[in-house]
């Protein structure tokens, strides 16, 4: 369809207007936008990612070999206990398997007799000499800190 203006006066004889040829098809297709370069990044960027990967790495793995550490240690903690009341045991069934009998009937063969009463001396200790046997299950200071250090060494080893 052709558009037609008028000037004015001229009403009655209408112009018709002409498209200029050299305009270009498509406005949008003219203003061509250049894509963004790609922005790299910083080797230290990298690095520091690198180096948080190998640390959340050693993390995971040094916390599952304490669990492994910790259970083990439980272990022969609770072996230790069976050896010690093992070993008491046989302690006892030594001590039980002498024969006093025997041990006073070799005595006399050897010519050994009891002591009279005038050769015994009583003595008397005070207190402060007495010597005080820990418990089995109490462990003193300075084996309580010989432990940790033990316990820390096996840690990091």
């Amino acid at each position: 369809m052709k558009q037609y203006y008028t000037r004015g006066s001229e009403a009655y004889a209408p112009i018709p207007v002409e498209e200029p040829s050299h305009l270009p098809e498509d406005p949008c297709k003219a203003h061509t936008v250049a894509p963004k370069p790609v922005k790299r990044r910083s080797p230290v960027v990298a690095l520091a990612w690198a180096v948080a990967a190998v640390l959340a790495f050693g993390l995971v793995f040094s916390t599952m070999r304490l669990y492994e550490v910790r259970s083990e240690r439980a272990e022969l903690l609770q072996r230790r206990a069976e050896l010690q009341q093992a070993r008491d045991e046989l302690i006892m069934d030594y001590e039980n398997s002498i024969d006093l009998d025997a041990v006073a009937e070799r005595a006399e063969d050897m010519g050994m007799h009891p002591a009279n009463p005038d050769q015994i001396r009583p003595i008397d200790l005070p207190e402060q000499e007495a010597t005080e046997l820990q418990e089995d299950g109490s462990m003193g200071i300075f084996a309580a800190v010989r432990a940790m250090f033990r316990d820390m060494k096996e840690y990091f080893s």
